[in-house]
């Protein structure tokens, strides 16, 4: 990675409007402004276009729609717009929806038969964090606590891609030996029926750069769970890992009848590219079907 940091400079006058990778079956469509960050001074994006977004708070736009992030933004946006925030979906008329797409999972009971889930969402979090150690690839992930999305966060807005998250970007991080941290969060809510027996529950990472933190979510797990047994780990962090491709299994975490939500924390630490292309979940074997949040 620091072999790379040289040519940053080109780089970033080059691809100063690049985006998250194209979706190619993202469920939900549209953008979000987000306030950009600057972690070093390079030169970092919006996010931009139309409102949307469910977050922990249960909103979403006008249609029951969540948004789709862009980083990069167009040129000449200010990097300082608001942050539009959403209406409340009723929860009672459309219960699958506010629970799988907008994050009121903890009180909504459904009445399903076979697994399910919401597409990948993502949050950008906070600013940088300046680190006290070497983050990579791990220690970074004891230190985003000031930055992670708040319980009634409304600016949860759809991945590019809705299977698979598809984030890939131009870093705006300088060369620091990995001590100053960039933390984004994607997450998926996934439906269980109790009556399903699960002998694995696989999330498995592509293209991760630099690092990225798994932590489920449910009823017996209120606070998230992210061991160390599943996989790739670090006995302070839990679930986690560098560059490349890791899987893990949560079979032993996963609560079947309710619904449990995947937060995956991605961390950048370094130039030239911050990525996470691929973040694909399996129950049992097979993929789980997803649910349409932008019908």
């Amino acid at each position: 990675m620091t072999a790379r940091a040289s040519r940053q400079v080109g780089a970033l006058a080059f691809f100063a409007l690049l985006c998250f990778a194209p979706s190619q079956a993202a469920l939900l469509q549209g953008c979000v402004r987000v306030p950009a960050k600057a972690p070093s001074g390079a030169g970092g994006g919006s996010v931009a276009g139309t409102a949307g977004g469910g977050g922990a708070g249960g909103a979403l736009d006008a249609g029951g729609n969540a948004g789709s992030a862009q980083e990069g933004g167009a040129a000449g946006e200010s990097p300082d717009a608001p942050v539009p925030t959403s209406p409340v979906i009723d929860c009672n008329a459309e219960p699958e929806r506010c629970a799988l797409c907008s994050g009121n999972y903890t009180s909504i009971p459904l009445n399903l038969t076979a697994a399910i889930r919401g597409g990948w969402q993502y949050n950008p979090g906070g600013p940088y964090v300046d680190l006290p150690v070497s983050g990579y690839p791990c220690a970074a992930f004891l230190y985003d606590g000031d930055v992670q999305p708040k319980p009634d966060d409304n600016h949860w807005v759809a991945a590019p891609n809705g299977e698979s998250i598809g984030f890939s970007m131009l870093s705006s991080m300088l060369e620091s030996g990995y001590r100053k941290a960039q933390f984004r969060y994607f997450r998926t809510l996934v439906f269980i029926p109790s009556t399903v027996a699960v002998d694995s529950f696989q999330v498995a990472a592509q293209g991760v750069d630099d690092s990225l933190h798994i932590v489920l979510y449910n009823s017996k797990h209120p606070d998230g769970v992210s061991p160390t047994d599943a996989g790739p780990s670090d006995p302070t962090v839990g679930a986690c890992a560098g560059n490349g491709a890791s899987t893990w299994d949560f079979k032993s975490y996963i609560l079947p009848g309710e619904v449990n939500v995947v937060l995956i924390v991605h961390a950048d630490m370094s130039p030239t590219i911050s990525s996470l292309q691929s973040v694909e979940i399996t129950l049992n074997g097979a993929a789980i079907p997803l649910f349409d949040c932008s019908r």
